[in-house]
Order: structure tokens, then C-alpha cells, then sequence
């Protein structure tokens, strides 16, 4: 039995993800970004990785049952606004967090799954179970084009018009589930960041900005913890898009460089338009 929230209690968001040491993406960061709006988040740990600013060494899977008894544990304590969820680590752990959704039907759910090189092995029955299990149950996927490329299973070609492939990936992806799409830009090999958001193969949204010099780890999952809040507090999704872009377009102006690697996110609250981001 969930606790009563109080009047002033903060929406909650429950986050599948792996843990970054580093803070530059999974659970810390999603902790992070999740809190600079206005959220209180949980989190489940899908798997453990030795990472720094540089990049990934190896993944560890959590197992299954863990996974499972930590979400359950949770859900039976607090009443949940939003799930998001991240890298899963195994085909496991998505049939688990499928079984845990399926008790939560009427949750919204926002799917930013992760595709790492690790797993390149195990590929084909990561990417099946997530079609299957997964993509359906969304309420918004968000993906690089790099991760829609692996979903719709469309081998590397000849360089095609960005725009065309992205509205071909759209309808594939709808096809499969996925009515609510954003396709995010900061991967992209363009000279602006766009993302485009995408209702049933529509496009119904497209922002962009300048894209920063330096290279910025964890902006895709920055995006999708901030679209997460902004779901979880009620938000309309065209505004919540627009609101999370603002927020994350912020953050990756502001980013600084913690280490040798990367640059990592400014993740403090953005401020109102029209305001500067903090100096270097």
C-alpha cells in the first residue's frame, strides 16, 4: 500500500538504469536532472560499469531477480507519477521490467534505451525483446539515429538525405508501437543539434540550436530524464518537449570538462529564457 502523497510532495519518477561513476549519464545523472526539475526520483539498477569521461571499460548485468525485487520493493512504498528507462543490460532484465509495467498500465512510460558495443554479441535478442516487450508499452521513445537505425534493423548505406531516412525510420517505428518518437540530434553529424518529434510517422515538431564545440557525454540521456519530469508533472507532450529542449539546451552550453575525457552537463536548474548561462 503507497504512502498518501502530501499537498507539496514533488512528482515522483522510478529510472531503469545502468550506474555511471563518473556521474555523466545512467542513474547519476538521471538523480541529477531529475532533481533540477522539480522531481523526486528512484532508481533501479539494470547494471554496474567501469566508466570514466573517457568512456566505457565493461558492463556488468544486474541480475534479473534483483532488478525486480528493487523496482517492487519501491512501487509498493510510493505511489509513481513516471517510469524512464535507460540501458537494461540483458534480455533478462527487460522481461523482468516488462512484467513490473504490465501490473502499471496507466503510468506513462518514456523509453531511452541505450545500445553499447559490449553487447554487440547479444545484439539481435537485446533488440527483439525490446521491440517486442518494450516499444509497445512506451508513451515516448526517444532514440540517437544511431539507435533507430539498430531498432528498425536497416544496415549502414550510402549516406541518404537525413530527413528522408528519419521520416522512413518514423513510420517503422510507429509500425512497431512507438506512436510518440523523438529522434534527438546531439549525435547526428549536422551543424545544428535537431530534434524531431514525430506522432504516428508524423512530424509534428522540430527544434534546433547551435551545436556546442566540445564533446558532451550523457546530452541524450540528459534530454530524456528532463522530458521524463516534465511528463511526470503533468506537462502536455509538445510543451514538454519544448520545455526539456530549453532546459537541455542550457546544460549543454554550460557543460565543463570534470576530467581528461568529455565535457559533462551543467545540470542545475536552467534559467528563465532570455537569461545567460553561467560563465567558464
Amino acid at each position: 500500500m503507497n504512502t498518501p502523497r502530501t499537498p507539496l510532495s514533488p512528482p515522483i519518477v522510478l529510472t531503469f538504469a545502468a550506474s555511471d561513476p563518473s556521474g555523466g549519464a545512467g542513474v547519476q545523472a538521471d538523480l541529477m536532472t531529475l532533481s533540477a526539475n522539480g522531481c523526486h526520483a528512484l532508481t533501479v539498477i539494470t547494471a554496474l560499469t567501469v566508466q570514466d569521461t573517457i568512456g566505457i571499460d565493461s558492463v556488468l548485468a544486474i541480475d534479473s531477480e534483483w532488478v525486480e525485487e528493487q523496482a517492487r520493493a519501491l512501487l509498493e512504498d510510493m505511489a509513481v507519477d513516471a517510469f524512464k528507462i535507460g540501458l537494461l543490460g540483458s534480455t533478462d532484465n527487460i522481461e523482468a521490467i516488462a512484467r513490473i509495467l504490465s501490473d502499471y498500465p496507466d503510468l506513462p512510460l518514456v523509453l531511452a534505451p541505450v545500445l553499447l558495443a559490449e553487447e554487440e554479441e547479444h545484439e539481435d535478442d537485446l533488440l527483439g525483446a525490446l521491440t517486442d516487450l518494450l516499444l509497445p508499452r512506451s508513451d515516448l521513445l526517444i532514440v540517437s539515429p544511431f539507435v533507430a537505425r539498430h531498432l528498425v534493423q536497416e544496415e549502414e548505406s550510402a549516406p541518404l538525405d537525413l530527413e528522408a531516412r528519419l521520416t522512413r525510420w518514423s513510420s517503422q517505428l510507429a509500425s512497431l508501437g512507438a506512436e510518440d518518437l523523438l529522434i534527438t540530434g546531439e549525435q547526428a553529424a549536422t551543424r545544428e543539434v535537431i530534434h524531431h518529434l514525430y506522432h504516428a510517422g508524423k512530424l509534428v515538431r522540430r527544434d534546433s540550436w547551435p551545436r556546442p564545440p566540445e564533446r558532451i557525454r550523457g546530452s541524450d540521456d540528459l534530454l530524456a530524464a528532463a522530458l521524463t519530469a516534465q511528463i511526470a508533472h503533468g506537462t502536455p507532450l509538445e510543451e514538454a518537449v519544448y520545455q526539456a529542449g530549453h532546459y537541455a539546451r542550457y546544460a549543454l552550453e554550460a557543460a565543463y570538462r570534470p576530467g581528461m575525457g568529455a565535457c559533462t552537463p551543467w545540470r542545475l536548474p536552467a534559467p528563465p529564457e532570455g537569461e545567460s548561462v553561467p560563465a567558464d
